[in-house]
């Protein structure tokens, strides 16, 4: 009597397991999309990385994670107008997410719009306070601010030892 309950439980949990795998394979294939596009943008396969990524998005258009690993795949392939438009227009729909608004401060930072770069850290912040990326990237646009603001000071005030031993003690060169 026993072995007929063992059998008419092994068939649910047969069929609950192949549920559980049909129902995660669109998942389990969406991550890998991405990991291939990540792979190949690592590699240095920038134009198969772009082609993938469009090719998924024509599907999923509105897609923000591949969205923004398109947008970096356009940054890494001197296309930096793209990167811009795609990383502005996630940051519009997608406010929430700090990656978006971190890459697009780098882009800024690169064209010396550091103003820019400031503000869209400060929205990633916002949008997670505990994102050491952004943290630290604002940590370095502050110290680039500061340096230059120093050796602009030290061109007017060559002698000013003190302010010299304080760009010396931030570890900071003027040229």
């Amino acid at each position: 009597m026993l072995y007929p309950a063992v059998r008419t439980l092994r068939f649910p949990l047969i069929g609950l397991f192949v549920g559980l795998v049909l129902m995660t394979a669109p998942v389990m294939a969406r991550a890998d999309a991405y990991e291939e596009v990540n792979q190949k943008l690592h590699a240095g396969r920038y134009a198969e990385a772009q082609t993938q990524a469009e090719r998924y998005l024509q599907g999923k258009p509105r897609d923000p994670q591949m969205r923004y690993l398109l947008g970096l795949v356009q940054r890494a392939s001197d296309k930096p107008d793209a990167a811009l438009e795609t990383f502005l227009r996630l940051t519009t729909e997608y406010p929430e997410l700090p990656e978006p608004h971190n890459a697009l401060a780098s882009l800024y930072a690169s064209r010396g719009d550091y103003e820019q770069a400031r503000l869209s850290l400060e929205r990633a912040i916002r949008a997670r306070p505990d994102y050491a990326t952004a943290l630290e990237n604002l940590g370095d646009l502050q110290l680039h601010l500061a340096q230059q603001a120093y050796c602009q000071a030290l061109k007017g005030k060559a002698r000013n030892e003190k302010l010299r031993a304080r760009v010396q003690a931030l570890g900071m060169t003027c040229p």
